[in-house]
């Protein structure tokens, strides 16, 4: 994983950056402010978030939920202390959690980021063939009478059916159908 812009690269750093500091009077941020939600922030593949947080017991859902909690602790200080870094060295020991920013005692996040709203059995299911660039070009997304938002987001898919780590397709911009919100 680059977290730092190679050339022809992605900078992670910038991917999810919530507050650009340059972008407000001087002081009033200390450093810009990136959301960190990267698949697998760990550095073996094998480390994996407890994901069973559904339809268990309470008891282990509370434990999968500390477990969630601390492999994200682990990413930071990991982050911290050993990635390596363009320059040869390693870790960015100034990365901090922001608990004013976030609105928790710790700085994480509110709440656990799953994505299984996306598998409803809606009454209208965007396909890709409804958003990819590859297969719409030049008409532009599927358009809808109920739309009730706009989106602009890639595809992606992690892991893939066929084995791939991450595939990720170009999008349009998309219109929300009320439909794929209702089961």
């Amino acid at each position: 994983m680059a977290l730092d812009r190679e050339p022809g690269g992605l900078d992670l750093w910038r991917f999810r950056r919530i507050a650009a500091r340059n972008n407000f009077e001087p002081g009033f941020y200390a450093s810009d402010i990136t959301l960190v939600n990267w698949p697998r922030s760990t550095t073996s593949k094998a480390s994996r978030s407890p994901t069973n947080h559904l339809g268990v017991s309470p008891d282990e859902a509370a434990r999968n939920r500390e477990a969630t909690r601390q492999l994200s602790l682990s990413a930071l200080y990991w982050l911290q202390t050993e990635v390596p870094r363009p320059d040869g060295s390693t870790g960015y020991p100034g990365l901090r959690l922001r608990p004013d920013i976030v609105g928790t005692t710790d700085g994480l996040a509110q709440d656990l980021y799953v994505r299984e709203s996306r598998r409803i059995r809606a009454v209208r299911t965007i396909t890709e063939n409804d958003v990819s660039l590859a297969i719409r070009g030049d008409r532009g997304p599927t358009r809808f009478a109920d739309s009730v938002g706009i989106g602009m987001y890639r595809i992606d898919l992690h892991p893939s059916t066929g084995g791939d780590p991450y595939i990720d397709v170009a999008s349009t911009p998309f219109q929300i159908p009320l439909a794929a919100l209702l089961p």
